[in-house]
């Protein structure tokens, strides 16, 4: 028990940033709707599968599926 004392207030911030992290990108994904590379579903699952026990899922799509925005000439 003491172990997790221990460690408690590095686990809680942790845990806090990787959900933080997860819900931006399904908030991304759901607003966007489109991706650079696979189908915006696929990267949902892969977001919220690889997130189980690291940031693995959301860093990747951060990486390979975020796509670019666009910008209209009214917006420039």
């Amino acid at each position: 028990m003491d172990v997790i004392k221990q460690y408690i207030a590095f686990i809680i911030p942790l845990a806090v940033i990787e959900l933080g992290l997860l819900v931006f990108v399904i908030v991304d994904i759901a607003v966007k709707r489109r991706t650079k590379t696979l189908n915006p579903l696929i990267w949902i699952i892969i977001a919220i599968v690889l997130s189980g026990t690291m940031i693995i899922g959301p860093i990747l799509y951060i990486i390979f599926g975020r796509a670019e925005p666009t910008y209209k000439d009214d917006d420039i």
